[in-house]
């Protein structure tokens, strides 16, 4: 069925979107939401120190993770399978509670809330629809449960009925709509409720490509609309980086890296980060010792401008650093030669995986090439395997994500990498 893209100029603003009828919470000590401090607790949510164990034999499932999600936003949180991910929206939902750390909303401490008293809301996986009821009471559901279905909140349901387009799907069963009608089914249910922290465990995992598109340009212009904290749980990086405008990567329960979705792909922090954004391009490099500016990677020698802070390193070459045309700048550019072996056409771009001989300085088992993902928006011409071509690198745009070595004499103070970032070599 055909899905068509959420427009909301003519709709009139919805009424900020709670709990829908929730398990009970597990039996602890009572413990009501206190007040803290505006100028200890910033705005937004914040994830405080958390830590959770389910089997002792097995480790912590989180370890210390701490967040801060700002007001307004779109928050992804990415990780592999069971690093933690949906551990952490339980702990937020009010679903589980933490062995340690706190959970505030607007400096209010939530930590120990039952799900029903929190102004939290999710949005599960399989969007867990009642299949005996149809769309209409599938919205109001969390409503009656709760005996607030009033005049009020009924204008509240039409209303968000008629922002997701639901409008004339009040009388179908879930069985009988499609996907992206299903999910939009499950955020009215959410919204009617009046959240300040909507909550999406993969939101985008049951949709197939186009729809994913359209649900994520949905789902952005309802966050926009809205102005609610929308936090969605995903291992996509593609789905997150469409919607987000923050994002953290969790990696066996604790936070590697938190950024600006631009900021993390680009410059991740780790050789983790780098390879669980898809990043292809990462080698081992250590600094010369006839002059401790250049760094030796198998097949180049680049010179960073100034003594590099490491002996040896891994670093990150970004696919769309490589260039196929000299820039206008081109001052201390590397320029190499490289044999075309692939050319993918991914829609705006075309990605060429090449091969380059690596120079060999006697180290035993050395490698005889290396390959590159180069990235590029040419589509004027075909690329064909065999084909020698030249690529262009600025030095500055190599990225140091793990390193060892003490810095050099007379360098300097250490680079400030900001954010748990990675330095560059520029910056050295």
């Amino acid at each position: 069925m055909a899905h068509t893209t959420i427009k909301y100029r003519d709709v009139p603003a919805l009424p900020l979107p709670a709990e829908e009828a929730a398990p009970a919470a597990p039996s602890l000590p009572r413990h009501s939401a206190s007040s803290v401090s505006s100028a200890t607790a910033p705005g937004g949510l914040v994830i405080e120190n958390v830590s959770k164990t389910f089997d002792p034999r097995r480790g912590k499932v989180l370890d210390g993770v701490s967040l801060h999600i700002e007001p307004d936003s779109f928050f992804a949180l990415l990780g592999p399978s069971g690093c933690g991910k949906s551990t952490l929206l339980r702990l937020i939902a009010g679903l589980e509670y933490p062995d340690e750390g706190r959970i505030l909303l607007d400096g209010e401490d939530i930590t120990r809330l039952p799900p029903q008293a929190r102004p939290v809301n999710t949005v599960f996986q399989n969007f867990a629809l009642f299949p005996h009821l149809n769309v209409y009471n599938n919205i109001i559901f969390g409503l009656k449960a709760k005996k607030t279905l009033n005049a009020k909140s009924l204008a509240t349901v039409a209303e968000t009925i008629r922002a997701l387009e639901l409008s004339g799907l009040e009388k179908v069963f879930p069985d009988q709509l499609s996907g992206g009608q299903q999910q939009r089914v499950a955020l009215a249910r959410a919204l009617v409720n009046q959240p300040k922290v909507l909550l999406l465990d993969e939101p985008m995992s049951h949709l197939d490509d186009y729809l994913k598109s359209k649900v994520g340009q949905d789902l952005l212009e309802l966050q926009r609309r809205l102005k609610t904290i929308f936090v969605m749980v995903t291992h996509d990086r593609e789905d997150s980086m469409t919607v987000s405008n923050d994002m953290a990567i969790l990696h066996d329960g604790r936070i590697v890296q938190q950024d600006r979705p631009r900021r993390l792909f680009s410059r991740p922090n780790s050789a983790f980060v780098a390879e669980f954004m898809g990043k292809a391009n990462i080698f081992s490099a250590k600094r010369s010792q006839a002059d401790p500016r250049h760094a030796e990677l198998p097949f180049m020698t680049a010179d960073s401008g100034s003594p590099l802070p490491w002996e040896t390193a891994l670093v990150l070459i970004n696919p769309d650093s490589l260039l196929l045309e000299p820039p206008a700048d081109s001052e201390g550019l590397v320029t190499l030669t490289a044999t075309v072996e692939q050319a993918r056409y991914r829609g705006y771009n075309v990605e060429l995986l090449c091969s380059l001989r690596n120079s060999f300085r006697g180290e035993p088992g050395a490698q005889a090439f290396s390959r590159l993902q180069v990235l590029t928006p040419n589509h004027a011409r075909e690329w064909a395997p065999g084909e020698e071509v030249t690529l262009y690198l600025k030095p500055s745009e190599l990225v140091t994500l793990e390193s060892q070595g003490d810095r050099p004499a007379g360098a300097g103070p250490a680079p400030d990498a900001g954010n748990g970032g990675p330095a560059e070599y520029g910056t050295a």
